[in-house]
């Protein structure tokens, strides 16, 4: 990144936005810009990249998840959230040869014998999971002991992407039919709300940070995020909602298309 960093103080966290980006936000929020020099925190090692999209995903959408794997590498479609799974695995396998990438099914299900899944999370460099029911694909992958394999395959460098329930499932925390439960967390300190152009987008928002302290990113469909390892989260398709509180206050910011937002300190702290 060239040019000037802004960076905007919120209680004691800061957040820091790409070169020449603005963003609307309460007045009382302190803004402040610094020097391409000053001293960045370190990067963190041994993390994958986290792709949540707000469902409806365009080809568009999916040229981003194609662009973060490497080239010629094969891609996960796991639909183990999906009652249609040979459905949505032809679908997207087709999809994602439009945009260059080779896709192979990976389903989970009650009869998935662990040691054949063990060995389908080792082959890709990708993992694309598809809609449908987040709780579903969760517990299905705690009853046969996935979880800490998907955090395996993250951990490893590589990439995860989502779309609708897909998307939902990734967070530390979620919101589902009206209640807040787990995520499988591989995105600590931050909850993915889908469909967030639904009139209960902003309900499920707030729910989730009231509930807990993590920042919540609200996806209209087509928009999606590409959550780096660095800390760093890029918007694309569609703007997206960035929602946070501190001591009861809630503040939210609109990210625009192509927003590079820098998390690396942002303890989601907020006061009037």
């Amino acid at each position: 990144m060239t040019g000037r960093i802004e960076t905007y103080q919120v209680g004691e966290g800061y957040l820091y936005l790409a070169p020449g980006k603005r963003v609307s936000g309460n007045p009382r929020v302190e803004r402040e810009v610094l020097s391409p020099s000053v001293t960045r925190p370190e990067v963190r090692r041994g993390r994958g990249t986290l792709i949540p999209i707000g469902g409806a995903a365009t080809n568009d959408n999916l040229q981003v998840v194609a662009d973060h794997i490497a080239k010629d590498a094969p891609l996960t479609i796991f639909t183990t959230t999906t009652e249609i799974p040979e459905e949505q695995f032809t679908g997207y396998r087709e999809r994602f040869a439009f945009v260059g990438v080779t896709a192979e099914q990976f389903h989970l299900g009650e009869h998935t014998i662990p040691e054949e899944g063990e060995a389908m999370f080792r082959l890709p460099e990708g993992a694309f999971i598809v809609g449908g029911d987040q709780r579903r694909g969760r517990v299905v992958l705690e009853s046969l002991g996935f979880i800490q394999s998907l955090h395996e395959f993250y951990q490893a460098g590589k990439t995860v992407a989502g779309t609708s329930a897909g998307a939902h499932m990734l967070g530390e925390i979620t919101s589902y039919e009206s209640e807040v439960e787990s995520g499988v967390g591989l995105a600590k300190g931050k909850s993915y709300e889908s469909h967030a152009n639904r009139r209960d987008g902003d309900v499920r928002q707030r729910d989730v940070v009231e509930r807990k302290d993590v920042v919540s990113f609200g996806f209209p469909e087509g928009a999606g995020l590409v959550d780096y390892r660095d800390g760093r989260v890029r918007v694309f398709g569609r703007e997206v909602n960035l929602r946070w509180q501190y001591n009861g206050h809630q503040a939210d910011q609109m990210l625009r298309v192509d927003q590079m937002v820098e998390l690396w300190s942002l303890k989601r702290k907020y006061s009037k």
